[in-house]
């Protein structure tokens, strides 16, 4: 693990922390910052509750001469199944679903990324998720089995396609599951 914690600790710290440990020991600085940010972006987008430390690594040769972030995996939506759930790490010192600007101001401060990058990269990952919620509707079409946990994904990223921040799921929406909105 990157920060040296064990596995009973891979939900205490910061993605401050984790971008910091990655900016110092990546040979592959701006691919592997910016990597890193659209993880973390997409974990807040999809509404990944287990975003926790032991998801985030380096990649490295035999001589230790190329050092980079690994890609990204694990990156699920876990407010689907447990609707009060919150990002497995804290960013500006909270555990809330942070909206647009704080996430691009993450990307400036934590990542280093230029403001510009920084925005191109959040609307790269907006657009993914425009995609994969035009995806997961066709799916449901033909798979009706999985029609209330894909209302629940859809209804959790129009909050994130909204853009701003949420302590969490907002009580409407949980009424509106009971409701059971068609897809």
């Amino acid at each position: 693990m990157l920060l040296g914690k064990n596995r009973d600790q891979k939900y205490s710290g910061s993605y401050e922390q984790v971008a910091k440990i990655i900016y110092a020991v990546t040979t592959e600085k701006v691919q592997s910052m910016e990597q890193f940010y659209k993880t973390v972006v997409m974990s807040y987008l999809l509404k990944n509750g287990d975003a926790h430390l032991k998801n985030f690594g380096v990649l490295y040769d035999s001589g230790f001469n190329n050092i980079r972030f690994a890609p990204a995996y694990d990156i699920v939506n876990t407010t689907a199944y447990i609707f009060k759930d919150k990002p497995a790490l804290t960013m500006f010192g909270k555990k809330v679903w942070w909206g647009k600007s704080e996430l691009i101001q993450f990307g400036v401060e934590h990542c280093f990324l230029s403001h510009s990058c920084s925005v191109h990269a959040y609307k790269e990952c907006l657009d993914a998720l425009y995609e994969m919620k035009k995806e997961l509707k066709e799916y449901v079409k033909h798979n009706r089995a999985f029609k209330d946990i894909a209302i629940k994904m859809i209804d959790s990223w129009d909050l994130s396609i909204e853009g701003n921040t949420h302590k969490e799921i907002p009580i409407e929406t949980i009424r509106d599951w009971k409701k059971n909105k068609r897809v």
